[in-house]
């Protein structure tokens, strides 16, 4: 499992990539709208709880990441060592409704002891073309960025995407000549 947080602020999205495959010289496509994008901070993220998150469906995997930083934060000297796997599972049955299941993990021990083992090649290499790829739209604000979470289960070979905290919900004006 491997997982990072990326927060650009305000973001601005000045043009998107063409449909891919498309023809030269074919039709135009409208021109491209600027987008705003706007990133919820690392503290807005690590004060969503374990709790909150799983009630607002966030997958599981990313509740895992909160609940071992919340676990470390919660170590008053010298944050959490391999040994510690039976009072981590103690922490989550404590503050969660329900434990994480993750693909691939057999249990919440088994999911702690990875937490200290150094990445593997094959996901550190795909987690180093995810977090080049965004850099490379941060710079270039060409195509929407990932919001704000992403997690890689080398288990299941699936990237997750989440926007941890979720953004807020907006209430959308619609015309009459649009509704009839």
């Amino acid at each position: 499992l491997a997982c990072f947080f990326s927060d650009l602020h305000k973001h601005t999205m000045q043009e998107r990539s063409g449909t891919q495959g498309s023809q030269p010289g074919g039709k135009e496509e409208s021109a491209s709208q600027v987008e705003e994008f706007d990133f919820p901070s690392l503290e807005a993220w690590l004060s969503s709880s374990p709790r909150e998150l799983q009630e607002k469906k966030v997958d599981d995997s990313i509740v895992l990441v909160s609940l071992f930083l919340a676990f470390a934060k919660s170590k008053a000297s010298g944050g959490p060592t391999r040994e510690e796997g039976g009072s981590f599972t103690a922490f989550c049955q404590a503050q969660t409704k329900a434990l994480p299941n993750v693909d691939g993990m057999a249990d919440l021990n088994h999911a702690y002891s990875c937490f200290f083992v150094e990445p593997l090649m094959h996901v550190a290499s795909v987690l180093a073309g995810l977090l080049s790829q965004e850099v490379i739209k941060a710079i270039t604000k060409k195509d929407p960025p990932l919001m704000n979470t992403v997690c890689f289960n080398a288990h299941t070979s699936v990237g997750l995407v989440e926007r941890v905290p979720a953004a807020p919900k907006q209430s959308v004006k619609r015309k009459a000549a649009e509704i009839a």
